[in-house]
């Protein structure tokens, strides 16, 4: 479950709030969209919510945490973003789905992550690209 609790954020310099006071809940299993028009914030909520930019005012909880006061490696674990756009990867398909499985990975990858890597492509129809 993900809680955002009176989200406020503006950017250093701005004078006007481009998030103000957001809340809603999501419930495990649930989808949730955010909608609205360019520059609305809707980038910015996503980034307040995964830490990459720290409101102002509000709270994000992940499970009833604060996600100010749980560690790097546990976030990693419960919340991933994957920005609008990025640099062109020269690696495959199979090693992007693997690094979701980053925190999780102690020193090598094992057997079950390749095996979860593969169960996802499979579920998303995409194991015909998992080389490319």
């Amino acid at each position: 479950m993900m809680e955002v609790k009176n989200l406020s954020f503006r950017y250093r310099g701005a004078g006007k709030r481009i998030l103000d006071r957001i809340s809603f809940r999501a419930e495990k299993g649930s989808c949730l969209a955010v909608l609205g028009n360019n520059g609305a914030g809707k980038s910015t909520l996503l980034k307040c919510m995964s830490r990459i930019c720290r409101a102002g005012e509000g709270s994000v909880l992940v499970d009833g945490e604060d996600i100010l006061r749980i560690s790097g490696k546990e976030m990693a674990r419960k919340i991933a973003y994957v920005p609008q756009s990025s640099q062109v990867s020269h690696t495959m398909v199979f090693d992007e789905v693997l690094l979701g499985r980053k925190p999780y990975i102690k020193w090598d990858i094992t057997k079950e992550d390749q095996r979860l890597v593969m169960e996802i492509l499979e579920q998303l129809e995409l194991t015909g690209f998992a080389s490319r």
